[in-house]
This record gives C-alpha cells, sequence and structure tokens, in this order.
C-alpha cells in the first residue's frame, strides 16, 4: 500500500512540475512581448505565473537559462514550419518565393525576433553560463545544417552550404529589424510621425527585401 501512495505522489509531483514549468514559460512569453526587457526577473514571472517564488529558478537556474530555453522553443517551431511549407511548396523555389517563406514566418514570430534581439545582451551578463551557451549554440548549428539541406534540395539557385548561410542571415537581420516589429513605446510618436516615415519601412517589406539580395547574392551551385 505504501508503494502505491509513493507511485502516486510521485506521479503528482511530476505532473505539477510540468504545471509549472509551462505557466512559468508561458509568463515569460507575455512579459517578454509587453515589458522592458530589463524589468524581467525570475521573481516577476514566478509571480505572473503564480507559483512558489524560486520556482522559475528551481525549474530554468537563471533568467539566461530560462531565455534560452524560450529561444530554442521559438527557434524550433520557425523551422519546423518552414520545414512543412518548403516540403508542400513546388518543387522549385525562386529566390523571392523563398524570401517571402522566410519573412511571412518570422514576421509571425514577434517573440523570436525579440529573443534575438537581446540575445548578444543576455548571453554577455556576469551570470551567464557558458555551458549553456554553448549547448544553445551546438543545437542551433545542428538544426540550421539539418534544414538548410532541405532548403537547397528546393533552390537550386544555391550553393552547397547556402541552405545554412541564408538561415543565419535570416536570424541576423530578424535581430537588427525587430525594433520595426515589435516598436518600442519610445519609438513610436517618431513612427507615427509622417515627415519621419522614409527611417521606418514595413517591418515584413524590409525583411523580404533584405532576404531576397541576401539569397540572390549567394554563388550559384556549380
Amino acid at each position: 500500500m505504501g508503494k502505491l501512495i509513493d507511485r502516486k505522489r510521485l506521479a503528482q509531483l511530476k505532473t505539477d512540475r510540468s504545471s509549472d514549468r509551462t505557466a512559468i514559460l508561458e509568463a515569460a512569453r507575455k512579459a517578454l512581448l509587453s515589458q522592458s526587457t530589463g524589468e524581467l526577473t525570475l521573481e516577476a514571472v514566478d509571480r505572473t505565473a503564480k507559483v512558489r517564488q524560486g520556482t522559475a529558478s528551481i525549474h530554468f537556474g537563471s533568467l539566461e537559462g530560462l531565455t534560452f530555453r524560450l529561444l530554442r522553443e521559438e527557434t524550433s517551431a520557425w523551422l519546423d514550419d518552414l520545414e512543412t511549407q518548403i516540403q508542400e511548396a513546388p518543387e522549385r523555389l525562386l529566390p523571392p518565393e523563398l524570401a517571402e517563406l522566410l519573412a511571412v514566418g518570422l514576421r509571425k514570430r514577434p517573440l523570436l525576433c525579440r529573443l534575438l534581439s537581446i540575445l548578444p545582451v543576455m548571453a554577455d551578463r556576469h551570470t551567464v553560463e557558458m555551458a549553456q551557451v554553448l549547448d544553445l549554440e551546438t543545437w542551433r548549428l545542428q538544426r540550421f545544417e539539418e534544414t538548410g539541406a532541405l532548403v537547397e534540395s528546393r533552390c537550386p539557385n544555391l550553393g552547397t552550404g547556402g541552405g545554412f548561410v541564408i538561415l543565419r542571415r535570416a536570424f541576423l537581420l530578424a535581430g537588427a529589424l525587430e525594433p520595426l516589429i515589435n516598436p518600442p513605446s519610445g519609438l513610436l510618436l517618431a513612427m507615427n510621425n509622417e515627415a519621419l516615415s522614409p527611417l521606418y519601412p514595413d517591418a515584413g517589406e524590409e525583411l523580404r527585401t533584405l532576404l531576397t539580395a541576401a539569397i540572390s547574392g549567394l554563388p550559384p551551385t556549380s
């Protein structure tokens, strides 16, 4: 009987931990899109997730660990969606068509763009563990290589390794254009000023244009 009770208790603890983890990740997602990055703390995430103080630390170790986990999940979701769209697309994709898939996919994921924009800052914090950075980037390298090979198979104009390169460039561009995708409140007044509009193009169109140029600039397949 005691063993049965112990199994039930362990099962409940496992369920509770999973529920807490899900709540923490969801709270962090909302906070990153609605607050200044500087306002994000594990304590604030715990409060929003309605879990005991210290729970986020137990699950993710640090604020960097939490944001790296979110970046991994968002990146994986974007690449999974891209792979599905490429597989369902015509056998041959021209540069503008590939750029459209990349741009629309990134534009639909503002949290991914926000995370990409803060990654350099998070990776430079004195509390970051280098093992976490290396683990994240080793995983990203592998995923980019896998998805890049699929991209190359449907885009014959890309040279060997070109699929990987365009995914890398798409990430860099998404992070750089993040202020257009998620405008900070301090810029909204300027962005809504018609006289200043040349400084603030449409984020989706700008991303599409730059990605088309990036793809077209790759060396052709030999």
